[in-house]
């Protein structure tokens, strides 16, 4: 998203922190249901947001500050995604439930890539070819 990989990672990891503390009040006022289908409304938005070619100040367009929102959003809807997985199964299950979950998200993200690459041949610039 940024021409600098350093002030990419810095950003990104600002969005979690943020993400993190800004997720509990949130659960706290709304509940854990209506805060994560924020968190995922939000997303949604902001990465329809970045869509678009709008170049705002220096390094800045509407793409990266859009990115680095939908990184709050997601990474808020996560860990609350996390929080209410302990809920859905009975105390029994509980460790079976978090080990799957765990297991499929770790597949997920190492198919990721390998789609992503073999997809660019078909799709536009919104899926990345690096």
């Amino acid at each position: 998203i940024f021409p600098d990989l350093y002030i990419g990672y810095l950003m990104g990891g600002l969005g979690e922190i943020i993400a993190y503390h800004f997720l509990t009040p949130l659960i706290a006022k709304l509940g854990r249901r209506r805060s994560i289908m924020l968190m995922f409304l939000g997303a949604a938005v902001s990465y329809l947001a970045a869509i678009p070619d709008v170049k705002l100040h220096g390094m800045w367009t509407l793409e990266s500050i859009a990115c680095l929102i939908g990184v709050i959003f997601v990474s808020s809807a996560f860990s609350g995604v996390y929080l209410w997985s302990g809920e859905v199964a009975p105390t029994s299950h509980r460790g079976l439930v978090y080990g799957v979950s765990s297991g499929a998200g770790r597949v997920g993200s190492f198919l990721g890539p390998f789609i992503t690459l073999n997809l660019t041949a078909w799709v536009s610039r919104e899926v990345p070819d690096r």
